[in-house]
């Protein structure tokens, strides 16, 4: 994080632990107003990635799951980047800025990311670099975040995926349970913007950003969660971050036969769960099939709950889900409960 910009987070009221932002103070309340009012949050937790030079489009096309080839500078797109078996290596959001592609993904996953796209580049007119450092990040989100920002900016995107430019400023509408939208600038633009909308909104940590994520259904790969799941597992189809009629790209042959004529079996849901700690990444789950308990799925992302448990997205054998109780790391662990998301998930190709 840039040392000015960390220096106004905390005039504003940030709490900083081993140089992270944590909180403003009151995480609970944090949280209660991420699903009931206006937030405005630093996104350095998420890194952002430049591929740049005259080939990085037709580079990035063979390379991801989504059409990278029909993206223009005034839409965004989710994508992904599969191993040679059709497994999620990463996934990101996308946009275009002045002629380079800008992936925005969890900060974890830019080294690994950077390396896969090096080893394949070959020679390809492209640059691959971590630009965190050049751009501030911050999302807004809530009930009147529409009219909030549009009183702010001179224009905002109207549509899911979006995106507006104006001067140094990238405004992305993107998915939320209310409206929500990720701002990109330098530190003058982004604390001019973040003065003006904390005077209505709060200020949160990361926690509650990643909360509205999560119920969005919005899932984030990680360390833990890496080459282990095809992205029709994570509902990249239902939330359009998967195209099938864009060509070859690593693991398209595997990702299309389960599209074509495979039978998913497992997939994504948002689900509940009371317990005393936080789910952990990766953390195994299980039915009640069988006496012993039979292990069903993993936790992908999960995040505290203001009632007081936890919400989680977590990939399940479907037929588990349909018909029997799941628990939290063993069978006789935390009972989750299958939420609601705001998308419809296909189960076939009809």
């Amino acid at each position: 994080m840039q040392t000015d910009w960390q220096a106004f987070l905390v005039q504003n009221g940030a709490e900083f632990k081993d140089n992270r932002l944590v909180h403003f103070g009151n995480p609970e309340r944090e949280l209660r107003m991420a699903l009931g009012g206006d937030i405005i949050c630093d996104l350095s937790h998420y890194a952002l990635l430049a591929v740049s030079g005259t080939d990085n489009s037709r580079f990035l096309h063979s390379q991801f799951i989504n059409d990278i080839q029909s993206l223009d500078e005034n839409h965004s797109q989710l994508n992904g980047y599969c191993n040679p078996k059709g497994r999620f290596v990463a996934n990101f959001r996308v946009f275009k800025r002045d002629e380079t592609t800008y992936l925005r993904l969890p900060e974890e996953m830019v080294e690994p990311m950077t390396k896969k796209l090096n080893m394949y580049k070959l020679r390809s007119q492209v640059s691959i670099k971590n630009v965190s450092g050049s751009f501030v990040r911050i999302g807004f989100s809530g009930k009147t975040a529409d009219k909030k920002l549009a009183e702010a900016l001179d224009t905002i995107p109207a549509g899911i995926n979006e995106v507006r430019h104006c001067n140094n400023l990238t405004v992305i509408r993107v998915p939320g349970i209310t409206s929500s939208y990720e701002l990109y600038s330098d530190e003058t633009g982004i604390q001019a913007i973040w003065a003006r909308l904390d005077v209505d909104s709060a200020p949160v940590g990361a926690k509650a950003w990643k909360l509205i994520e999560i119920l969005a259904g919005i899932p984030h790969v990680t360390l833990p969660t890496s080459e282990k799941f095809v992205p029709q597992m994570l509902n990249y189809q239902a939330i359009d971050g998967l195209s099938l009629q864009k060509g070859c790209y690593p693991g398209q042959e595997i990702v299309a036969r389960m599209h074509y004529l495979g039978k998913l079996k497992k997939r994504m849901y948002l689900t509940r769960v009371k317990s005393d700690y936080l789910p952990a990444t990766n953390q195994d789950l299980y039915s009640n099939k069988q006496d012993t308990g039979s292990r069903t799925g993993n936790i992908i992302n999960a995040e505290r709950h203001p009632d007081g448990d936890y919400a989680a997205l977590a990939v399940i054998q479907i037929d588990d889900a349909q018909s029997t109780n799941i628990y939290l790391g063993d069978a006789g662990g935390p009972k989750l409960e299958i939420a609601e998301l705001p998308y419809t998930v296909k189960l076939s190709n009809d």
